[in-house]
């Protein structure tokens, strides 16, 4: 029997977040979205669809795995993966041919929005890792300190406090693994 929508079935929902067409147009890679309501957080996963049709299967099998980047040739796929809630999302590779996917960053402050080189042998990515205040560890503050607002733009939506020491810099990885270095000076 139909019923009218309640507000708990939105947490029931599952959808689609940025769609990327494979290189040679067959498959789509995608990040599922669905909600955890015991935790109160969205939970994240790659997927892939065949374009001709059929079912979507997972790709990946992590809580927060988004930003799915094909390579040039298609044989690989870049990913960001957080390894928990408290953590900042790192860098991924994963073979299609088959295998687990590859971490290529361990930054401070994470990395987003990969992007592949035209020869798909570098990645391109951003990342607020200040290196020069980042390798001294400081103990965190039981308490968050006090701030003084001087800017008109002091707050991001979902991201609390902008924090002008670790503004988002390109920073490029070889795609096999290796060193990551900054591009970008702030």
């Amino acid at each position: 029997a139909l019923r009218p929508m309640r507000e708990d079935d939105l947490l029931r929902f599952a959808w689609v977040a940025d769609p990327q067409i494979s290189p040679d147009g067959t498959r789509v890679a995608f990040t599922r979205v669905t909600v955890d309501a015991e935790a109160d957080a969205y939970v994240t996963a790659i997927w892939l669809a065949d374009v001709a049709g059929g079912s979507a299967r997972p790709l990946t099998n992590g809580k927060w795995d988004s930003q799915p980047r094909w390579s040039p040739d298609g044989s690989a796929i870049a990913f960001v993966r957080k390894g928990d809630a408290e953590q900042p999302a790192q860098l991924h590779v994963l073979p299609m041919a088959g295998g687990e996917a590859l971490k290529l960053t361990s930054l401070e402050k994470g990395a987003s929005s990969p992007a592949w080189s035209p020869d798909g042998t570098r990645l391109a990515f951003l990342s607020g890792t200040n290196p020069a205040l980042d390798a001294v560890k400081k103990p965190k503050p039981k308490n968050e300190p006090g701030r003084v607002v001087t800017s008109p733009m002091f707050r991001m939506d979902n991201e609390g406090f902008l924090d002008f020491d670790h503004l988002d810099h390109v920073w490029v990885i070889p795609a096999a693994g290796g060193e990551a270095r900054q591009l970008t000076q702030g």
